[in-house]
């Protein structure tokens, strides 16, 4: 009986295992070559209308496929692409073209944020003739240095954003990176405390509600070029022991969130303000929009979206794991970042506690993607660069940080 057992479980183990097989990494990327050298070859795409093209086989002589852009993405005739649900060549050299062509259209040059010229702090005046005047001491910032404005003769001290705080501009701005990436409010005190900060954990948390809310609002302002195709999805998050819902508004290209929004329903709910603000921010509505089978989407997509005239738009809806067009395993990858961060908090307190606003800024701006070209930040792709000071004693990410909060306190206090 037990070697009958052994047999039946030797040949259980030969059998093939139910379900699709998943195509290797290796055969997907070599998939990938020879399309983008497609899209590269001078009449090998014949664009028949705005959502049919006519690509050339690289291997019959005088044979040619056509591939359909639909509500199940880019669909070829070949039998490798087998209706849209693994992706071929041809398909990945149209979506390249579509990419060539949209980028070869910006309209915007690379914005630059740099630190502004020292200027007088009082608003009656706002002379940038202002010269050093010597340094003030205290006891937890240190040296300070005064500054004097030679028009109306008033001294002021202290970096724009970081004015009336007790702590250095460094510190904060260590504080609020920790917090970002991996730390609660009580561990990042503790951390600034292994550098001689002793700072509460309550002062760390009303760092991050200000700094984040008044980034958040300056970044609103950006208007970028966004690639040709988004990506909407819908987060889980618990707040106060109850269920919430991040949706947000992903570009395919730069990994740049371009909006969103909590909700506490997941069904039910109208994400046109959602849509409208991401609309808002980009020169040029997108090609293809891609999302789960959530109705609210589709009808939201289409009253923001919908053109009359110029390229069709089209809503993907219908997923498959093989065709990369037809995924949203990007967004699926801001996903895991999001709990992996939000592991150590166990759930939020409040909804205006602004971690999640802190989490966004620091995933666009300061967080470099291995996945885009040279480790670059989705907002380094978009088109936004972080200039920091040349020669700063401060290190290079919290120089960037403090040219970012800087800006943003400016614009701020402008539009209060």
């Amino acid at each position: 009986m037990a070697g009958q057992k052994t047999v039946q479980k030797e040949k259980e183990s030969t059998k093939p295992k139910k379900g699709k097989k998943r195509r290797p990494q290796d055969e997907i990327e070599k998939v990938k070559k020879k399309g983008d050298r497609i899209a590269r070859m001078a009449g090998a795409i014949i664009a028949l209308s705005s959502i049919k093209w006519e690509v050339s086989s690289q291997t019959v002589q005088d044979l040619c496929y056509v591939v359909r852009l639909n509500t199940r993405g880019l669909i070829c005739q070949c039998p490798a692409n087998a209706g849209g649900k693994m992706i071929c060549k041809h398909v990945f050299g149209v979506y390249r073209l579509l990419e060539i062509e949209w980028w070869k259209n910006r309209r915007r040059k690379k914005i630059k944020i740099k630190r502004r010229k020292l200027r007088c702090r009082h608003p009656e005046c706002a002379s940038y003739k202002v010269v050093k005047n010597g340094r003030r001491k205290t006891k937890k910032k240190g040296l300070v240095q005064r500054y004097k404005c030679k028009m109306c003769g008033r001294t002021f001290s202290g970096t724009i954003g970081f004015v009336g705080r007790h702590f250095s501009e460094d510190a904060i701005v260590k504080a609020l990176s920790l917090v970002a990436t991996k730390m609660s409010h009580e561990e990042a005190a503790d951390k600034l405390a292994e550098e001689d900060v002793i700072v509460h954990a309550s002062t760390v948390f009303r760092w991050v509600r200000h700094y984040s809310q008044i980034m958040c609002n300056y970044s609103a302002t950006l208007r970028v070029d966004a690639g040709c195709m988004w990506h909407v999805d819908e987060i889980h998050l618990k707040i106060m022991k109850k269920a919430r819902y991040l949706f947000a508004v992903m570009d395919h290209s730069s990994r740049f969130v371009l909006s969103f929004e909590l909700s506490h329903l997941k069904q039910g709910v109208d994400p046109t303000d959602l849509f409208s603000g991401a609309a808002a921010r980009t020169h040029r509505l997108p090609r293809i929009f891609v999302s789960d089978g959530l109705q609210d989407f589709c009808q939201a997509a289409k009253k923001v979206f919908y053109r009359v005239a110029g390229p069709r738009f089209v809503h993907i809806r219908e997923v498959h794991l093989q065709n990369m067009f037809n995924q949203n395993n990007i967004y699926e990858r801001l996903n895991g970042t999001f709990k992996e961060r939000l592991k150590c908090i166990r759930g939020l307190k409040s909804e205006d506690c602004g971690i999640i606003r802190l989490m966004i800024i620091n995933y666009n701006f300061f967080r470099k993607h291995t996945s885009l070209k040279n480790n670059m930040t989705p907002a380094e792709a978009i088109g936004i660069d972080i200039v920091p000071t040349p020669g700063s004693n401060i290190a290079y990410k919290r120089e960037r940080w403090i040219t970012f909060i800087e800006n943003a306190a400016i614009h701020n206090a402008v539009a209060a």
